[in-house]
């Protein structure tokens, strides 16, 4: 299903800029990173949520490659 939504401009630049290095539109580079957010979004508390978004705090991550 495809719908329309509005987004930032800023993060339209972002993505835009981002094609330097990823050969897709910026449309497949926005995707990309909601399926990531997604995906850390649910390995975290909802209060580390509110303070990521606040910009209190700093994410730091290990990739564990699963079986």
């Amino acid at each position: 299903m495809t719908e329309k939504i509005k987004i930032d401009n800023d993060l339209i630049k972002e993505a835009e800029a981002a094609l330097t290095q990823y050969p897709q539109s910026v449309t497949e580079q926005i995707e990309k990173w909601i399926y990531i957010g997604k995906a850390v979004a649910q390995q975290l508390s909802e209060r580390d949520l509110v303070e990521l978004q606040l910009g209190n705090g700093t994410l730091i991550f290990k990739l564990e490659k699963s079986d």
